[in-house]
């Protein structure tokens, strides 16, 4: 079955609404009494990856809730992927010829190509996981960069870069990894 314009329209539009709803619940309920308001744009700011945040101080938040905020990135990362997938159709067609071999995806297509978008997201997300530990960054905080850089995100689980990237090699090997995030795509 092709999926229409519409379908992929609204599952998009949908999907930017709704998943950010479903983020910002842990910060709804957690113990920081966060209107719901400010939680949804928590979880907006995460999920677009733009790093705005409505917490001042991230050493006063819980160590769960700081793993919630870099996989909010995460997700929002894999998801901005889904969506170019869904509407590469849309692209003109020389754009589209240079992305991919398919002239139009079907909706078995949309899964096998997601799958591998899934498998390749992954296994960067990975690689940058045990580059930053072979930095010896502490593994929470290596998998939240993880989390953000291969997202190209904005959140940081620390409210100062300058305390877990001291040596020139961990600030090169940083950039590199932002770098490499961003030409992955």
């Amino acid at each position: 079955k092709k999926v229409t314009f519409y379908e992929k329209i609204f599952t998009i539009t949908f999907g930017y609404f709704f998943l950010p709803f479903i983020i910002s619940l842990p910060y709804f309920l957690s113990i920081y009494n966060i209107s719901l308001i400010d939680c949804y744009f928590e979880a907006i700011s995460g999920f677009t990856s733009t790093g705005f945040s409505v917490f001042e101080n991230i050493k006063q938040i819980d160590q769960s809730l700081i793993l919630w905020r870099s996989t909010s990135q995460w997700i929002g990362g894999l998801y901005f992927l889904f969506s170019i997938l869904l509407l590469i159709d849309l692209f003109d067609e020389n754009l589209k010829k240079s992305l991919t071999n398919f002239l139009s995806l079907n909706s078995s297509e949309i899964f096998k190509q997601s799958f591998k978008i899934i498998i390749i997201y992954l296994i960067l997300t990975i690689f940058i996981f045990v580059v930053l530990k072979l930095i010896n960054l502490r593994t929470f905080d290596a998998l939240n960069f993880s989390f953000t850089l291969i997202s190209s995100g904005g959140f940081l689980p620390i409210n100062n870069l300058d305390n877990l990237f001291k040596s020139d090699l961990s600030k090169l090997t940083l950039s590199f990894l932002m770098l490499f995030s961003f030409f992955s795509l």
